[in-house]
C-alpha cells in the first residue's frame, strides 16, 4: 500500500507538470500570433533570398556572355571586313553570308547590340573620337556639338553595356 508520503509527492508533481498547460486563452492567441509573424518573415526572406539568387544568376549568364562576347569581337571583325569582298553570286560567298547572318542572329539573341554611328551626334560614352575633321565652313565645333562623319571600328552593347566604344571620325 502506498504511503501518503509518495502520494503528496504524486500530486505535488501533478500539479507542476498542470501549469504550463493553464495559459489562458489570450496567451495562446498571442503565442500563436508571435508564431505566425515569425514564419511570414521568415517565407518573406526565403522569397528575398529566392529573388536575390535568380538575379545573381542572370548576372553571372550575362558576364560569361560578356567575355564570350568580347572575344569574339575581333572574329566579328575580320569578318565584317571580308563582306564587301565576297562574291554573292558564287555558291561560297552565298554560304559566307549565309553564315555571317546567323552568327549577326546569335549574338543579337544574347544582347549584341551595334552602336549607331554615322550622322549620329557624337556621344563619348559609346563614340571613341580617333580623328577631328574641320567642317565645311573651316571651322571646328565641341565636342557636344560633333557629327560622326565615318566609322573606323564598330562599337557595340551587350545588353545594354558597352563592350567597346566605335572608333570614330568626327566633324
Amino acid at each position: 500500500m502506498p504511503d501518503k508520503k509518495n502520494q503528496n509527492q504524486t500530486t505535488s508533481n501533478d500539479e507542476n507538470e498542470k501549469e504550463p498547460l493553464d495559459l489562458t486563452t489570450e496567451e495562446l492567441k498571442r503565442q500563436a500570433e508571435e508564431y505566425l509573424n515569425g514564419w511570414k518573415r521568415a517565407k518573406a526572406d526565403y522569397l528575398n533570398l529566392q529573388r536575390e539568387m535568380a538575379r545573381e544568376k542572370l548576372e553571372w549568364i550575362e558576364f560569361s556572355n560578356f567575355n564570350f562576347v568580347q572575344k569574339l569581337l575581333p572574329v566579328l571583325d575580320s569578318f565584317q571586313m571580308l563582306m564587301p569582298h565576297i562574291d554573292q553570286e558564287s555558291e561560297a560567298g552565298k554560304g559566307l553570308l549565309l553564315v555571317g547572318q546567323q552568327i549577326k542572329n546569335f549574338l543579337k539573341e544574347i544582347g549584341l547590340e551595334k552602336i549607331k554611328t554615322i550622322g549620329e551626334k557624337f556621344d563619348p560614352s559609346r563614340h571613341e573620337a580617333i580623328e577631328k575633321r574641320v567642317s565645311e565652313e573651316g571651322e571646328t565645333e565641341e565636342n557636344n556639338n560633333s557629327i560622326v562623319k565615318e566609322e573606323i571600328m564598330a562599337g557595340y552593347l551587350l545588353n545594354g553595356k558597352l563592350i567597346r566604344p566605335a572608333k570614330v571620325i568626327i566633324e
